[in-house]
């Protein structure tokens, strides 16, 4: 067997090789051919049916496999179940079919439409996705969630917000995460996408807090200035 050439070879390979049972035909429909291109309507409807298909269905990424997409820039995924495989392979799969535009607008499709699970699934491995850096301001919007899983999947162990947000984003995303709770040593880059103006921002906070007699999350000290401390 060839090694894989693409993310999406990679991703396909693991869910033909390793799911148990395999996917059915809806999985291999919805992924692009050379003839026929992405049919769009079977792609979001196996990507959104994808936890319910395969409920019964296991997978163990191998570890050369894990080693492969986390140094691609995806998310943990030797802790991913069948379904994250699955929609990652077709994501990674359309993503690499369409032009820019049409990629971005499937982008953008996948992330509003989805569920939580889809949009964590479309977040941990925006990384690693072609062109990703047209599809930042997706990333930036995700970051103003509420629900608290979504934002560690784009906060949290993700190279993409460091190496494509501004500062300004990357900012409010370091502070949103200080405010709920997030440890700051989650966020990957932090130390070289420190600030002035994210050290007064997290100075202000720590500032505040003391006053009201709170208490003050330790590692916030990783962003201020020594004098804040």
């Amino acid at each position: 067997m060839t090694a894989p050439e693409s993310l999406a070879d990679l991703l396909v390979e693991a869910v033909s090789g390793r799911c148990r049972p395999a996917p059915g035909d809806w999985y291999s429909r919805a992924l692009p051919t050379a003839e026929g291109g992405l049919d769009r309507s079977r792609f979001l409807a196996a990507f959104a049916g994808a936890s319910r298909r395969l409920k019964a269905t296991t997978i163990s990424l191998d570890p050369a496999t894990s080693d492969q997409l986390e140094a691609a820039g995806v998310v943990a995924p030797s802790d991913w179940d069948a379904a994250q495989v699955v929609r990652a392979s077709l994501l990674a799969s359309a993503m690499e079919s369409l032009g820019p535009a049409e990629g971005y607008d499937l982008a953008r499709e996948v992330f509003e439409r989805g569920d939580n699970r889809e949009k964590i699934s479309f977040l941990v491995t925006l990384c690693a996705l072609p062109r990703c850096e047209s599809l930042c301001d997706i990333a930036v919007e995700a970051c103003r969630t509420n629900v608290q899983d979504v934002f560690e999947a784009i906060a949290c162990e993700n190279r993409y917000p460091a190496t494509y947000f501004s500062e300004g984003a990357f900012n409010q995303m370091t502070v949103k995460a200080l405010f709920t709770g997030i440890r700051l040593e989650r966020i990957v880059g932090l130390a070289q996408r420190r600030n002035p103006e994210l050290a007064r921002m997290v100075g202000d906070y720590v500032a505040e807090r003391r006053a009201a007699g709170r208490p003050v999350p330790e590692d916030a000290a990783l962003v201020m200035d020594p004098g804040q401390q």
